[in-house]
């Protein structure tokens, strides 16, 4: 069997976000933690300037590389027309497409299409100074 091309890789950097002004970058990564629920919602109500920075980050960081194994594996194991419809629901949700009162056959297109812009994307060029397919 195949083995995911992230070896021991905890956290992914993001080079269109680290290359933010600091302010920007910290509201970012909340943004971010806050849409992937990677913290309480009890935090942002009551004492948000508490939440450490550094453990937003790296939480955000990871699950981004968790999202990035996973792509892996759907293209690894056949796309998503080998996918059930639970998968491709759940695949869509950990992205960010709203699946809300849409066909299963229109998620499975944007799913797709977010495959295909992943493969086409290359933040290794972004850390580099290059063009990574995203506009600010």
């Amino acid at each position: 069997m195949e083995t995911a091309p992230v070896k021991g890789r905890l956290t992914t950097p993001i080079p269109v976000i680290d290359a933010m002004e600091p302010d920007a970058r910290e509201q970012m990564y909340r943004l971010m933690a806050q849409a992937y629920g990677l913290y309480s919602a009890w935090w942002d109500r009551y004492i948000p300037s508490l939440i450490p920075g550094g453990v937003i980050k790296r939480r955000v960081r990871r699950r981004i590389a968790e999202i990035e194994v996973d792509d892996f594996a759907i293209v690894r194991d056949g796309g998503v027309g080998k996918m059930d419809s639970e998968e491709v629901v759940r695949a869509c949700e950990e992205r960010g497409i709203d699946v809300l009162r849409r066909e299963e056959k229109e998620l499975r297109e944007e799913l797709r299409k977010y495959l295909e812009w992943r493969k086409s994307t290359d933040f290794k060029a972004a850390e580099k100074g290059g063009d990574n397919g995203v506009q600010m």
